[in-house]
């Protein structure tokens, strides 16, 4: 196979700051770039995810309809992880938790950021 990984996923926002307290605050991501609007080019919030060379683009779309549906994000949460406090978070940052479940090794978080963007967490267990 010629491809080694995915290098960037971008998920459109309706607002960057919302979605920048909802990723950044609820789910303890860390911004590595962001960018204001200028000169016509949207703002934006990159993600990098450590030595897995893969980063999540946030990129605000000024004149969008858009709905967040028919996207997923999987995000592997970090063994030792205060579950119930990160859903705390998520839920005050304007998230939902659409539902839980137990498959195999993993505890299944369904969620979606403010706008609808669709995440499902991966709970060692």
């Amino acid at each position: 196979m010629s491809i080694s990984h995915i290098a960037v996923v971008q998920v459109p926002v309706s607002s960057l700051q919302r979605a920048l307290h909802f990723y950044q605050d609820a789910l303890g991501l860390t911004p590595s770039a962001e960018s204001k609007t200028t000169s016509g080019a949207p703002a934006f919030a990159l993600f990098d995810f450590g030595t897995a060379r893969s980063s999540l683009h946030l990129q605000e779309e000024q004149e969008t309809q858009y709905t967040g549906q028919g996207n997923m994000i999987m995000l592997e949460v970090k063994p030792g992880t205060d579950v119930g406090s990160l859903l705390e978070r998520v839920i005050n940052s304007d998230g939902t938790i659409r539902y839980r479940e137990v498959s195999g090794d993993w505890l299944r978080i369904g969620l979606a950021d403010p706008d609808q963007n669709f995440l499902e967490l991966l709970v060692p267990r």
